[in-house]
């Protein structure tokens, strides 16, 4: 396995892990017509002009690429904070592991790797909102050294819906790739 920055040939495979991973995460959290909001043709059109060079777009992607088969198991979009009122420079926008290679680091890897990149840009400390509910991805922010430091909300077909940020102030993970 390798972490590795995406590539415009990688779009059409991220838009499917996307909407994998993000239907297997919300779908006792989310509004049954907001997941099917989430599709893969919208997620490829929207990877496509990330990936594209899109002068609009500030994120970096890294993929996790299992190497005997060139499948990605995982990503993780980062870019620029645009809250002022937070101390934070740099944010993880999306982290997600396809459901079936859950619970085997990459996650981790996958986290170390963005805040590593934020760091490369100069957008560091880190920080991502995740929803407040999502008590798994709570926890496994909190174990990868993530503090909690404020609560907002996000509108998700037509809900609005707790989220909480956790941020890495003063620590940083350490690399592994």
């Amino acid at each position: 396995m390798r972490v590795r920055p995406a590539r415009p040939r990688d779009a059409l495979r991220l838009a499917h892990l996307r909407v994998a991973s993000w239907h297997h995460a919300y779908r006792e959290l989310v509004e049954p017509e907001a997941l099917a909001r989430t599709t893969v043709r919208r997620s490829y059109a929207r990877f496509r002009e990330q990936l594209g060079g899109s002068p609009n777009c500030s994120h970096g992607i890294r993929v996790l690429e299992h190497l005997p088969t060139g499948n990605l198991w995982g990503f993780v979009s980062i870019g620029p904070q645009h809250e002022p009122r937070y101390p934070y420079r740099g944010e993880i926008y999306e982290l997600y592991v396809h459901p079936a290679c859950q619970r085997q680091g990459i996650g981790r890897r996958l986290l170390s790797a963005g805040i590593w990149a934020l760091v490369d840009r100069h957008l560091n400390p880190a920080m991502l909102w995740v929803l407040h509910d999502n008590r798994h991805a709570r926890n496994f922010y909190a174990r990868c050294g993530g503090l909690m430091f404020a609560a907002s909300d996000a509108r998700l077909g037509g809900h609005t819906l707790p989220t909480v940020a956790y941020g890495w102030p003063s620590t940083l993970p350490c690399p592994v790739d």
